[in-house]
């Protein structure tokens, strides 16, 4: 269904300042260049992890050192480490219950957390500082769920429509995207060309290891979305990155994972 008209005046602040990025198919779409393309290959960047520091003060273990980790791989496990464990039963946490969501790089190394601000087109970035993360609230983990925002003007996390792109061009080949930000209850989109449509029951989360993934809801079609960062400027989605990356070649772009960290 459409957005409020509250975000329809934040959508149209952000096409303002994200004209650069407006992406109309109409009966051609861009070809998906590899990765080994050398202009393809130039639009992805590489964002640096936390420092053990700040793993620290945010409540996650430290990364080993690299010489300790070369050691655990070379190193031969003896024949009481592979003897038979018994299972250590886990139990996926009570709901509803209130977390942070942390960034990560496709390793599983941490980027940052997501920001209790938006930038200046009402999307949300990611910082480094636990202590200025947004808080967000998990009622469900079964199927497409919504996740609710603390202290913001619309009550969910979900998907605003880039300028020029369709909820139903979401696909290989194919630059359509949305950013992160801030919308209504809405489980799909109405079809239509309009700045401020978009989603907020995207997300589904694995209640054993809370990672969040995104997939384009239009009915009857569930499209899985990449996550993705231009620096830690804002976070934005789409179907295939390649295609983000060939139709935009000035942004720079890093695929990104989500996972919650309950507080």
């Amino acid at each position: 269904m459409r957005l409020s008209s509250v975000f329809l005046v934040f959508a149209v602040v952000a096409s303002a300042g994200l004209g650069k990025r407006i992406y109309k198919d109409g009966s051609s779409r861009h070809s998906s260049p590899s990765l080994s393309d050398d202009k393809a290959a130039a639009g992805y960047q590489q964002i640096k992890p936390l420092s053990n520091a700040a793993l620290l003060a945010a409540g996650l273990p430290p990364r080993s050192p690299k010489f300790l980790q070369d050691g655990i791989f070379k190193r031969q496990a003896s024949r009481v480490e592979l003897a038979p464990r018994q299972a250590v039963s886990m139990t996926p946490l009570a709901l509803p219950f209130m977390a942070h969501m942390v960034v990560k790089d496709m390793n599983g190394l941490a980027l940052g957390f997501i920001s209790q601000t938006l930038n200046g087109y009402y999307q949300f970035k990611f910082i480094t500082d636990i202590t200025k993360a947004a808080i967000f609230t998990v009622s469900s983990t079964t199927g497409f769920v919504d996740i609710a925002v603390a202290g913001q003007a619309l009550p969910f996390i979900g998907i605003g429509l880039g300028p020029g792109s369709k909820g139903n061009r979401f696909g290989p080949g194919n630059a359509a995207w949305g950013y992160i930000t801030i919308v209504p209850s809405s489980w799909y989109e109405v079809a239509g060309d309009f700045v401020g449509s978009g989603e907020s029951t995207i997300w589904q989360i694995d209640p054993w290891t809370l990672s969040v993934t995104a997939q384009w809801r239009n009915f009857a079609v569930s499209v899985p979305l990449i996550i993705f960062t231009e620096g830690i400027a804002g976070l934005s989605l789409t179907a295939d990155l390649q295609a983000y990356s060939a139709a935009f070649p000035t942004q720079t772009v890093q695929p990104v994972a989500l996972s919650l960290l309950p507080i």
